[in-house]
């Protein structure tokens, strides 16, 4: 089978406030080699994500590593921060899940409740934008740390964002460079056609409830569709769904339907999925049997995202 077939594979977790246990489970889904693990905000006890991400990815050598951040209660150049230093600290291996429902107690950040559906799309919309073009600050080769001529960094190849709109105001730039896979990767959770929309043209990893073969394949072709509409190829997007009962049988089906690229399993499915799914996805060619890549972009089949000014000083010489 082609290698661009072959299904991607994650776990969904809490981040559980014992990190040990944390530990266990990222070192048992590396070993299976899975591409990612992704860490949610839980209503009991649990550790913040993205100080969660920097422990583990201590541990860890190779598998993607996610936390989940909401556009509500962050604000876009303290997070492209955060997540843009987790990065270099992996070495490309992160990712950010892209929330823009309500994870906490809106008293606890100085709100009354959370703004309405419609109004945190369209905030999630421009805090993505303003992430991104933090991300984008730097271009490659900026920090020269040239001792001989005294040159530290390339004045030229680092860019103010400048950005004024409805939700943000940041001047920028990001007081880091990109990271080995360019910026961390993008996933998010999609079912309405808001959600749909910001995943078309933002999301790296779209993540899917539909459970029903037909449904899923029209979900696929519609997210694939819209993303051919901002420019994106079909490989620019990858579709992870969650089957309440994963087997090899149901898993190659849905990969050969062109009803998902991957597959998000709960923490409680690894053991079952590791000893007796993955066996087999390998026995037929669909998962890979060791990694062949360092970053969670390479994991994926995803291209590094090309730096905006690089392109625009590309495409002025002609």
């Amino acid at each position: 089978m082609p290698e661009f077939r072959q299904l991607k594979l994650g776990v969904i977790a809490t981040a559980d406030a014992d990190f040990r246990r944390c530990v266990q489970l990222a070192q048992r889904a590396e070993q299976a080699k899975l591409d990612l693990i992704v860490f949610a905000e839980g209503a009991a006890v649990t550790l913040e994500p993205t100080a969660l991400l920097a422990g583990l990815a201590a541990v860890t050598t190779q598998i993607g590593l996610i936390a989940t951040a909401s556009t509500i209660y962050n604000e876009p150049y303290n997070l492209a921060r955060r997540f843009a230093s987790l990065d270099h600290i992996s070495g490309g291996r992160i990712g950010w899940n892209l929330a823009a429902a309500p994870l906490a107690d809106a008293a606890n950040y100085g709100f009354d409740g959370p703004p309405d559906a419609d109004a945190r799309l369209a905030r999630a919309a421009e805090f993505y934008d303003v992430v991104a073009g933090l991300w984008d600050s730097w271009e490659d080769g900026a920090l020269l740390r040239d001792k001989t001529s005294g040159d530290y960094i390339d004045r030229d190849k680092i860019h103010f964002l400048d950005h004024a709109g409805a939700h943000f105001k940041v001047k920028g730039p990001l007081n880091i460079t990109r990271s080995a896979q360019g910026w961390p990767v993008v996933t998010l959770a999609a079912m309405s056609d808001a959600e749909r929309a910001l995943a078309a043209r933002a999301a790296d990893v779209v993540f899917t409830a539909e459970t029903e073969l037909g449904a899923a394949q029209a979900f696929y072709a519609d997210l694939k569709g819209r993303a051919a509409h901002h420019g994106r190829a079909p490989d620019d997007l990858t579709i992870m769904a969650a089957l309440p009962a994963p087997s090899a049988d149901a898993l190659a089906t849905w990969l050969d339907a062109a009803a998902a690229d991957g597959f998000a399993v709960e923490a409680t499915q690894l053991n079952d999925v590791t000893r007796g799914v993955i066996p087999e996805l390998q026995r037929r060619g669909i998962f890979r049997t060791d990694y062949t890549g360092t970053t969670l972009r390479q994991h994926l089949g995803l291209r590094v995202p090309e730096n905006r000014y690089t392109r625009e000083r590309a495409a002025a010489r002609g």
